[in-house]
């Protein structure tokens, strides 16, 4: 799994025009990291999309949100997030990015049929039984409580 980041700017330092490109990446070969790597997209991901910004300083800021589609892996085979309004905030320069943080929604739907089977339905067959939830370390971990009332009154929980 490979993120391409692509930006293009007049000038690394200061540019009021920027724009930051995100797609998900595929290498034919064992990269060499010696700038002949031939990276290719992956198919079935968009490549088009890109968020608009500004660079002050070798800042990225967004200016313009937009959307990005990247692989991520939940719990087994990794599958595709589209991601609205996202905002990219980055320290570039023309060595490279140093520091970079990307954030974006996800939309409901995409919620219930991406990440809850790769959470929940572990062997794929697109049912989710009380078995595989009851297995959920996630499960597990949301059914911990954080308050006990047995005075009336609440007390904090503790967990062994």
């Amino acid at each position: 799994m490979l993120l391409v980041h692509r930006l293009q700017a007049n000038d690394l330092t200061t540019d009021p025009t920027v724009w930051w490109q995100v797609w998900v990446g595929h290498l034919g070969a064992i990269p060499k990291f010696d700038g002949t790597d031939l990276l290719t997209p992956e198919l079935g991901y968009p490549t088009g999309a890109a968020v608009s910004g500004t660079l002050a300083g070798g800042e990225f800021a967004t200016t313009v949100p937009g959307p990005v589609s990247i692989k991520f892996a939940f719990a087994g085979a990794p599958s595709r997030v589209d991601l609205r309004g996202v905002q990219i905030a980055a320290t570039v320069s023309g060595s490279g990015c140093t520091w970079g943080c990307l954030g974006g929604a996800w939309l409901a739907t995409d919620v219930q049929s991406v990440f809850v089977p790769a959470l929940f339905d572990p062997n794929h067959d697109g049912a989710i039984i009380a078995m595989e939830l009851a297995d959920s370390s996630l499960i597990a971990a949301m059914l911990v409580p954080a308050w006990t009332s047995s005075t009336g009154r609440g007390s904090r929980a503790t967990t062994a």
